[in-house]
């Protein structure tokens, strides 16, 4: 059926209420429908607008300077603050470093691990009765 055609990822859902009213989006899906995660497009253009904004924050960094615990420190209050700023853009739910380190086996690298809480869409409302 149809629906079963667009449950089935890789659609995006333009809904015209009224003729020559406003377009707007209802829904998008990914390809990868096996998790709400991997198959609303907005969260994964969350994660990428988010990676895309942090590797901006750090690209005047990369080359200039060289690798130190003070450096570590200074590079991890950018992301924080990177981080900060999307959330209170409401780009994501919460932002925050879990690790910062000089790689062992490319020490001319620095890897950033953050945890990132993401905006769910509201695809759905339940209301429950109670007599």
């Amino acid at each position: 059926s149809e629906l079963d055609l667009i449950a089935g990822g890789g659609n995006y859902i333009v809904i015209q209420e009224v003729s020559g009213g406003p377009l707007f989006a209802r829904h998008q899906l990914t390809t990868d429908t096996s998790t709400v995660e991997y198959r609303e497009w907005n969260i994964t253009k969350q994660l990428d607008y988010t990676a895309k904004f942090l590797r901006a924050a750090v690209s005047p960094y990369i080359g200039v300077f060289n690798i130190t615990p003070a450096f570590l420190e200074s590079l991890g209050v950018v992301v924080d603050g990177a981080l900060a700023l999307l959330v209170r853009r409401g780009r994501i739910f919460s932002g925050r470093i879990t690790r910062i380190r000089q790689d062992t086996v490319n020490p001319d690298t620095v890897i950033i691990d953050a945890e990132v809480g993401i905006l769910y869409p509201n695809n759905y409302v339940q209301i429950h009765l109670l007599v």
